[in-house]
């Protein structure tokens, strides 16, 4: 899930098959939804349960793969992927090519979020890329 796309009605039936286990319902039989499921899914913070919409946390997990290309550059995986797609190019900046693999498909699809909460900076003389929120990734520690 962290590294494959999932389809959208995979995910929606997923979501379902969760929820008629929460309200505890049986192959036809209707039970009384006392809540509802937005609500469920929002954070245990705000008052909901905290439940995923798996949708959205499958590309929060995509993004996440995404983060770790860029904060770990010298990984095994971002060495392999960018000999492989995105040799001339930045990550941010790599395009998908006809014979990319489904893997690196679905990073692609994180990344849309990752431009969303980067910011560029320059850092003593170097030009760095950082979250907007530093909350939201974390760098590795430099031990």
């Amino acid at each position: 899930m962290n590294c494959f796309r999932l389809p959208k009605a995979l995910c929606k039936d997923i979501n379902n098959l969760v929820a008629n286990f929460w309200w505890g319902q049986q192959k036809e039989e209707r039970r009384i939804h006392w809540i509802a499921w937005d609500r469920i899914c929002e954070a245990k913070s705000k008052g909901g349960f905290g439940f995923k919409e798996l949708q959205n946390f499958n590309m929060a997990l995509l993004a996440k793969q995404g983060w770790r290309l860029l904060a770990n550059s010298n990984s095994l995986l971002a060495m392999f992927l960018k000999g492989k797609y995105f040799l001339l190019f930045s990550f941010m900046d790599a395009q998908v090519s006809r014979d990319a693999s489904l893997g690196w498909r679905s990073i692609l699809c994180g990344r849309k979020i990752l431009n969303k909460g980067l910011r560029w900076s320059i850092s003593g003389g170097t030009l760095q890329i950082r979250a907007l929120d530093s909350r939201i990734f974390s760098f590795p520690s430099k031990s």
